[in-house]
């Protein structure tokens, strides 16, 4: 996670969520979270996950109306109208109290946007990570990976709507809304997608292995 803590002169340090006067490279700190290279490791890859199925317990992000075709770039961009009102003036504005002031947002509302828009942009980072580390996974065919849950005949019908990978498999899910999801990949018992989602998780973390045994 990015470190959020500055120096006060004195050399203490401070949360800039606590001083609305700190001032903040706003551009710069952005950016260097958006481009962080997390770890990836399988509480990562259970993060991602579990984000891409829609489980709602037990996943430390949880903005499900991040999906559509735009993901994950759409992660990069303001969820609502405030946070666009914000990014908008956040170049000139150095401090919370000068971006409240402009916009006429209360510093509350002001503090509570940019940090929501840091954990969007720490998910993003962990998502591209994530994404290039999983590619062999993405890479076998979804009838393989999964045909102890389904019959040849379901695996048939996804063909023929593009669905022949996991990779295709898992972008049905960032890409559609639920109900949309589940008209495509049909509608499941959440403990039958839990056994599903373990199937993929453990197959992305056996990649952690390989990586141990070939350093």
């Amino acid at each position: 996670m990015h470190n959020i803590l500055s120096k006060r002169k004195g050399g203490e340090n401070m949360d800039w969520r606590s001083d609305y006067r700190m001032r903040t490279n706003w551009n710069e700190r952005f950016l260097s979270i958006r481009n962080g290279k997390p770890e990836i490791n399988e509480e990562l890859i259970r993060d991602c996950l579990r984000y891409a199925f829609g489980f709602k317990k037990n996943n430390n992000f949880n903005k499900y109306y991040y999906r559509n075709a735009d993901f994950p770039e759409c992660l990069t961009k303001p969820s609502n109208e405030k946070e666009r009102k914000i990014l908008e003036v956040i170049n000139e504005c150095k401090s919370l109290g000068e971006i409240a002031n402009v916009t006429k947002i209360s510093r509350d509302i002001v503090t509570h946007a940019c940090h929501q828009y840091e954990k969007s942009l720490e998910f993003y980072a962990k998502w591209n990570g994530f994404w290039e580390f999983i590619e062999p996974v993405r890479k076998e065919r979804v009838s393989e990976m999964l045909k102890a849950f389904h019959s040849t005949s379901y695996f048939s019908r996804l063909e023929k709507r593009g669905i022949v990978t996991v990779e295709d498999y898992i972008k049905v899910s960032i890409e559609h809304k639920a109900e949309e999801k589940r008209k495509i990949l049909g509608k499941f018992k959440q403990e039958e997608m839990e056994k599903i989602y373990e199937c993929i998780f453990h197959a992305c973390c056996s990649l952690l292995n390989e990586d141990k045994s070939n350093d």
